[in-house]
């Protein structure tokens, strides 16, 4: 499985394949139109490929992508899967149905998905696919050209698998207005600000539990005694040492302490104690003016 994000750390938990791809910009079309071409190249090697665009998490990144796929339905006759956009207007693809948004993009390999991605890529150009060109420079660009156009010409039953927005897409932050949460895989649209720390939340409990396990189960060739070794001589030294030190220690210090036993303290000073009392009797008989 061919697995396309800008953070591999849900590959690496499962074993998936992952490419960071850097392409050529297109000439003749808005940039996001690559993605099409390189999940067409990709598919030639793997029986997966799964795109996601650099705004997407998966939130829970140790539920393998073969539950998720078994969750939705996906089958040896399924060509593509991509979730619906929120249930509004704006998104209506003119034909009576919702958009499918191409962030997460699902494909299996089959001559039929080469024959869809070939359409899609082309549609562009309006050969089979008249008034598809407006899409080109136009949003929702690739989005647009596969929901109005590229589905409708693979309609088997089986073809094009629709995956809830409820789970499929959306997030926390847009789940009031939008009514898609992310529930399994989240899309921030309209909130790429709280990518990082979504990406933080998902994936980093999963990473360092799993170098925590590398490291225990490495343990041995991992850790090295590199203290400098003690003879058995130098122990003895020691302990020859702290006899030295410890002998005559003991007794009592006799500071502070009179032959008879009793503490020798300063006597009381009586001429002191005539004063204190005198300037006491003096303030007693001080009037306020």
């Amino acid at each position: 499985m061919f697995f396309t994000n800008p953070v591999s750390g849900t590959a690496a938990l499962h074993g998936y394949d992952y490419k960071l791809v850097h392409t050529d910009a297109p000439n003749d079309r808005n940039p996001r139109w690559t993605k099409v071409a390189k999940i067409r190249k990709n598919i030639e090697h793997y029986d997966f490929v799964v795109f996601m665009d650099a705004d997407t998490v998966f939130k829970y990144p140790a539920v393998p992508l073969e539950f998720l796929f078994n969750r939705w339905g996906i089958t040896p006759r399924t060509l593509v899967a991509a979730a619906d956009d929120p249930d509004r207007a704006e998104n209506d693809d003119k034909r009576g149905g919702i958009n499918q948004n191409a962030g997460f993009f699902i494909a299996q390999r089959s001559p039929r998905t080469r024959q869809l991605l070939d359409a899609w890529f082309s549609c562009a150009w309006d050969h089979k696919q008249k008034g598809c060109s407006k899409y080109k420079y136009n949003f929702p660009h690739e989005q647009g050209a596969f929901s109005t156009y590229t589905r409708h010409l693979f309609n088997d039953t089986e073809d094009v698998k629709r995956l809830p927005c409820a789970e499929a897409n959306g997030s926390p932050r847009t789940k009031a207005k939008y009514g898609c949460g992310g529930e399994l895989v989240e899309h921030y649209w309209k909130a790429q600000d709280a990518v990082p720390a979504a990406f933080q939340s998902s994936i980093m409990q999963y990473v360092l539990l799993q170098m925590h396990q590398r490291f225990n189960d490495n343990r041995e060739a991992l850790v090295e005694d590199q203290r400098t070794p003690h003879s058995d001589d130098d122990d003895d030294d020691d302990d020859d040492e702290d006899d030295d030190n410890t002998s005559g220690k003991s007794g009592t210090s006799g500071k502070g302490k009179r032959d008879d036993g009793k503490d020798d303290l300063p006597e009381e000073d009586e001429e002191d104690d005539d004063l204190e009392e005198s300037d006491d009797l003096e303030e007693g008989n001080m009037v306020p003016v």
